[in-house]
């Protein structure tokens, strides 16, 4: 997102933290308005939790002022904690894949 974009998200944000008060915030994205969450969920005194699907983090600076980096498996725990040093929890998915699966090509028609 732009400057703009990156301001106007995290005005939002901080209004939607001021007027439900969560204790916890799920964040998802190593981008500038991502990282903006952060602070200002750790100002509310909410806990901040980073939702991590991916490996495309080359090193831990993103998940800095997290309380916990969340992943979908012990692989991705165990490929993060090697590669940069990062202590993950596995938490499997909440999805029942067997819902998801798509058992003929061309989009179910």
């Amino acid at each position: 997102p732009s400057a703009v974009e990156t301001g106007a998200f995290l005005v939002l944000v901080a209004d939607v933290i001021r007027r439900f008060r969560p204790n916890v915030v799920l964040l998802y994205g190593g981008d500038t308005a991502s990282r903006g969450v952060i602070p200002l969920a750790r100002q509310a005194g909410a806990r901040v939790v980073f939702w991590l699907h991916n490996f495309a983090y080359p090193d831990a600076s993103s998940f800095t002022g997290c309380d916990a980096v969340v992943v979908p498996s012990d692989f991705s725990r165990e490929h993060y904690r090697h590669a940069i040093g990062l202590n993950c929890i596995a938490l499997p998915p909440v999805v029942d894949l067997s819902r998801v699966v798509v058992d003929r090509p061309g989009g179910g028609k």
